[in-house]
Protein backbone atom coordinates (compact mmCIF):
# COMPACT_ATOMS: atom_id res chain seq x y z
CA UNK A 1 0.00 0.00 0.00
CA UNK A 2 2.50 2.59 1.19
CA UNK A 3 6.01 2.87 -0.16
CA UNK A 4 7.02 4.77 2.99
CA UNK A 5 5.47 4.38 6.44
CA UNK A 6 3.67 7.57 7.57
CA UNK A 7 4.53 6.90 11.22
CA UNK A 8 8.22 5.99 11.23
CA UNK A 9 9.34 6.72 7.66
CA UNK A 10 10.50 3.15 6.97
CA UNK A 11 10.68 2.35 3.26
CA UNK A 12 9.61 -1.16 2.34
CA UNK A 13 12.27 -3.10 0.45
CA UNK A 14 11.43 -5.64 -2.25
CA UNK A 15 13.12 -8.40 -0.23
CA UNK A 16 10.91 -7.90 2.86
CA UNK A 17 8.50 -10.68 3.69
CA UNK A 18 5.26 -10.24 5.51
CA UNK A 19 1.98 -8.60 4.70
CA UNK A 20 2.04 -5.46 2.60
CA UNK A 21 -0.57 -3.88 4.87
CA UNK A 22 1.82 -3.77 7.86
CA UNK A 23 4.98 -1.69 8.32
CA UNK A 24 7.96 -3.97 8.85
CA UNK A 25 9.68 -1.56 11.26
CA UNK A 26 7.00 -0.23 13.61
CA UNK A 27 4.07 -2.58 12.94
CA UNK A 28 1.61 0.12 11.84
CA UNK A 29 -1.41 -1.39 10.10
CA UNK A 30 -2.09 0.87 7.14
CA UNK A 31 -5.81 0.10 6.80
CA UNK A 32 -6.45 1.06 10.43
CA UNK A 33 -4.31 4.15 9.99
CA UNK A 34 -6.35 5.21 6.95
CA UNK A 35 -9.63 4.65 8.79
CA UNK A 36 -8.50 6.80 11.70
CA UNK A 37 -7.30 9.58 9.38
CA UNK A 38 -10.42 9.59 7.20
CA UNK A 39 -13.06 9.12 9.91
CA UNK A 40 -14.89 12.34 10.74
CA UNK A 41 -14.41 13.61 14.29
CA UNK A 42 -17.91 15.13 14.51
CA UNK A 43 -19.80 11.88 15.33
CA UNK A 44 -17.50 11.27 18.32
CA UNK A 45 -18.10 14.78 19.63
CA UNK A 46 -21.85 14.42 19.07
CA UNK A 47 -21.88 11.09 20.93
CA UNK A 48 -20.04 12.65 23.89
CA UNK A 49 -22.46 15.57 23.96
CA UNK A 50 -25.38 13.13 23.93
CA UNK A 51 -23.87 11.19 26.83
CA UNK A 52 -23.36 14.30 28.97
CA UNK A 53 -26.62 15.92 27.97
CA UNK A 54 -26.65 19.24 26.16
CA UNK A 55 -27.58 21.19 29.29
CA UNK A 56 -25.88 18.88 31.77
CA UNK A 57 -23.93 20.13 34.74
CA UNK A 58 -20.70 18.60 33.45
CA UNK A 59 -20.93 20.47 30.15
CA UNK A 60 -21.65 23.73 31.97
CA UNK A 61 -18.75 23.19 34.39
CA UNK A 62 -16.43 22.43 31.49
CA UNK A 63 -17.49 25.63 29.74
CA UNK A 64 -16.85 27.66 32.87
CA UNK A 65 -13.47 26.05 33.57
CA UNK A 66 -12.07 26.24 30.04
CA UNK A 67 -13.60 29.47 28.76
CA UNK A 68 -11.07 31.66 26.97
CA UNK A 69 -12.22 35.28 26.62
CA UNK A 70 -11.51 37.31 23.48
CA UNK A 71 -9.69 39.99 25.46
CA UNK A 72 -8.60 40.65 29.03
CA UNK A 73 -8.30 44.10 30.55
CA UNK A 74 -4.97 45.28 31.93
CA UNK A 75 -6.48 45.62 35.41
CA UNK A 76 -7.30 41.90 35.50
CA UNK A 77 -3.81 40.96 34.32
CA UNK A 78 -2.13 43.08 37.02
CA UNK A 79 -4.54 41.84 39.71
CA UNK A 80 -3.79 38.22 38.78
CA UNK A 81 -0.05 38.91 38.77
CA UNK A 82 -0.28 40.52 42.23
CA UNK A 83 -2.29 37.56 43.55
CA UNK A 84 0.24 35.12 42.07
CA UNK A 85 3.15 37.06 43.66
CA UNK A 86 1.37 37.03 47.03
CA UNK A 87 0.80 33.29 46.80
CA UNK A 88 4.46 32.70 45.91
CA UNK A 89 5.65 34.79 48.87
CA UNK A 90 3.24 33.00 51.21
CA UNK A 91 4.29 29.61 49.87
CA UNK A 92 7.97 30.39 50.39
CA UNK A 93 7.16 31.57 53.93
CA UNK A 94 5.32 28.31 54.66
CA UNK A 95 8.15 26.24 53.21
CA UNK A 96 10.71 28.05 55.35
CA UNK A 97 8.80 27.56 58.63
CA UNK A 98 10.40 25.39 61.25
CA UNK A 99 8.33 22.56 62.66
CA UNK A 100 8.78 22.46 66.43
CA UNK A 101 9.62 19.06 67.90
CA UNK A 102 8.45 17.94 71.33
Amino acid sequence: MYKKCPKCGHERAASETGPEDVCGACGLIFSKYLKSRLAPAAPVAAARAADDGEDGWFTRAKELAFHVPEGVSALHVYARAALFAALVVYGVKLAAMDVPSK
